[in-house]
């Protein structure tokens, strides 16, 4: 009995405490999956290539998205023209197109740099790999695919023979095969990375350009993996099945097309052609892949599309991370005025309709820039550039999607759009637009020496002697350093003589430069002026 008394009470009690929860609010608890930090101070970069033209080393700028400072150039060889970052981010390679080597450095450092030579007349123009142990690199000039072991840094001989003139490479998700776009003869060479021979040629049409390996799918037996291949010259994107090595189909983007880029978010393929005012839109979930629009570029809704008006050349498109937005990067070049005068424009496109929501606004100051055909710097006069793939105007989308930077050839920097409000940041000490240069150190010695200086409304003229033999020119670069400073100020913005500004005005024994917060300083003065380099950009990396 008393056993039973003891059941009975237990049970009762719990179904009373039941009762007694009946009226209460429960709230479930999770844990919560933090998404990736959205704030610039995440640990984010770009890499920038600049070829200097055929005479001078190019650079590779590093780029701290947080404060948007250059806060690194590495010298590179002559016409670097394309980079990659291994997985692991741990080294980039860059390809010299000018000089037939590699170069490769830890990415957030300036140095040291190993160089990598290849057969004379490889003239490289493309590195790719998804693997940590080996680089792959396309040689235009001798028909090859380099292997380039991590662990030594030197070429495996013999190189790969593929196809004629390899401009692109594009590696499975499983490191076992690689496929090489050979523009000379329409055809995409098949090659085991594990055994490192030619498996098969596949033909897929006229010029292929550029390739990318579907980066997010699975292979699924029989089926591979999927390789796009954009061929320019008849107008199509080829889907292959790396299983078999077949063209599965080609869908039509438009003749001239040459860059494209993937969204894994929404499964599609954008496809830019510079000789089109349109990004053509691709759904990659079918094979083939389905033409599903295109964004127009000539419509906008406020202010004037420069494509509508032009006949531009958009060559570059970056996707947000959650793909809602894409910009797409224009130029337009004026052939008819002397020097030639490049304009650009940035199209932000909404992507969930395929439509133009806004342009980012033309440098408020100087909305052309003077193509200088004197002194070559590689950026070329064609959409698609003198060289293979040089971009003339590109943009690359930060990781943490915050901001997007934009490369200009021509005027030799790299501008930043904020996202948040798409807005083209514009430097406030100068109220021009906010360029990212390289620091004079990276430059050569002084080649003048300053013995005064003359402020006249926004510009300073200073009287130099000359040190070394260099060319000066109109809209070049001076970074000037030594000189005194300038008598205090109530000014925010503290005057100086000091810094790097452009050139505006030559004289007998005078430069003048753009500089609305100088000062005038009678002589004697011991300062020092570098003529630096204009950087032309040609390629952009993101990277962690």
């Amino acid at each position: 009995m008393t056993l039973s008394r003891a059941l009975r009470l237990t049970l009762g009690l719990f179904a009373l405490l039941i009762c007694a929860s009946c009226g209460d609010t429960f709230r479930p608890v999770a844990t919560p999956l933090v998404p990736s930090p959205t704030s610039p101070s995440a640990t984010h970069a770009i890499y920038v290539l600049s070829s200097n033209g055929p005479n001078n080393g190019g650079a590779s700028s590093h780029i701290d998205v947080s404060g948007d400072t250059n806060i690194g150039v590495a010298p590179l060889g002559l016409g670097p023209i394309h980079a990659v970052l291994m997985p692991n981010a741990i080294r980039m390679y860059i390809a010299n197109s000018l000089e037939d080597t590699i170069s490769s450095l830890p990415p957030n450092s300036i140095g040291p740099v190993t160089t990598t030579s290849l057969p004379t007349g490889s003239k490289p123009v493309f590195v790719h790999t998804t693997e940590t142990g080996n680089i792959y690199v396309a040689n235009f000039g001798n028909n090859t695919v380099g292997v380039i072991p991590t662990g030594t840094n030197l070429l495996l001989n013999p190189p790969l023979n593929v196809g004629l003139k390899p401009v692109a490479l594009a590696e499975t998700a499983d490191g076992r095969k690689l496929y090489a776009a050979n523009s000379g003869d329409g055809t995409v060479s098949s090659i085991d990375t594990v055994s490192r021979t030619v498996i098969t040629t596949i033909p897929t049409g006229t010029s292929p350009v550029w390739a990318i390996a579907r980066p997010d799918a699975v292979q699924t037996p029989p089926a591979g993996f999927r390789v796009y291949v954009l061929n320019s010259g008849s107008g199509t994107v080829s889907e292959i099945d790396s299983a078999t090595d077949t063209v599965l189909g080609n869908v039509s983007v438009g003749v001239g097309a040459n860059y494209m880029v993937y969204d894994k978010v929404r499964t599609r393929l954008y496809v830019v052609n510079p000789s089109s005012t349109s990004v053509a839109v691709l759904d990659a979930s079918t094979d083939p892949p389905t033409a599903i629009g295109s964004i127009d570029l000539t419509v906008a809704p406020a202010g004037t599309a420069l494509c509508a008006i032009a006949a531009c050349h958009p060559v570059s498109i970056a996707v947000l991370p959650d793909a809602s937005r894409a910009y797409v990067a224009s130029y337009f070049l004026d052939n008819t005025q002397n020097p030639p005068v490049i304009e650009w424009q940035v199209s932000v496109a909404n992507l969930l309709n395929n439509t133009i929501r806004t342009l980012a606004p033309l440098d408020p100051t100087q909305t052309q820039v003077q193509v200088d055909t004197a002194n070559p710097t590689g950026c070329g006069t064609s959409p698609f550039g003198a060289s293979p793939l040089p971009f003339r105007v590109s943009d690359v989308a930060a990781a943490d999607g915050s901001q997007v930077y934009i490369s200009n050839c021509d005027s030799g920097n790299v501008s930043v759009i904020r996202t948040s409000d798409d807005t083209l940041l514009i430097d406030s000490a100068t109220n021009g637009l906010f360029s990212l240069f390289a620091p004079p150190s990276v430059f050569q010695s002084p080649a003048i020496n300053i013995s005064a200086a003359t402020l006249n409304g926004s510009s300073v003229t200073y009287n130099y002697t000359p040190v070394s033999g260099s060319v000066f020119r109109v809209g070049q670069f001076l970074a000037v350093t030594g000189l005194a400073s300038c008598p205090s100020s109530s000014s925010s913005t503290p005057p100086s003589n000091n810094g790097t500004f452009t050139i505006t005005g030559l004289g007998a024994g005078t430069i003048t430069v753009q500089n609305p917060f100088g000062c005038t300083l009678g002589s004697p003065q011991t300062g020092t002026g570098v003529p630096t380099l204009a950087q032309n950009p040609v390629f952009m990396l993101a990277g962690p």
